[in-house]
């Protein structure tokens, strides 16, 4: 199957395939070729499969602005910085493993309730 328009919408931030979208459906295995999702402030690949009830094995990398992030959490003040990542999901379905890291370059973050920000930061935040 072959999609050549996509549109993806996530904690009301809206995205959009740079490329074809190539997927395959074998016995409840959904498997995509390396495709390209953008919005204003992210860009991010995926590539990989789904055995659907059994197991996964998907890439996803890129790069955003951090103020995505401040739809995760309503205690989030404000949010900015630059950020690029790489993560794995793979193994069980019912044990997912969640691997990679993201690298967060002239960050800041402010809660909402606590006068004080963190800013100035730079770091790299390992999952495993």
């Amino acid at each position: 199957m072959i999609l050549s328009k996509v549109n993806l919408f996530l904690y009301e931030i809206g995205f959009t395939n740079n490329s074809d979208v190539i997927a395959t459906l074998n016995n409840r295995k959904l498997s995509v070729k390396s495709f390209s999702m953008k919005s204003d402030a992210t860009d991010f690949n995926i590539n990989g499969s789904i055995e659907i009830g059994k197991k996964y094995d998907i890439t996803i990398d890129g790069s955003s602005l951090l103020t995505p992030i401040k739809a995760l959490s309503k205690n989030i003040d404000s949010i900015r910085g630059n950020s690029s990542f790489v993560f794995n999901v793979s193994g069980e379905w019912s044990k997912p493993k969640i691997n990679g890291g993201i690298d967060v370059n002239n960050g800041a973050i402010g809660f909402k309730d606590i006068p004080y920000r963190l800013t100035g930061v730079s770091a790299y935040i390992y999952v495993q």
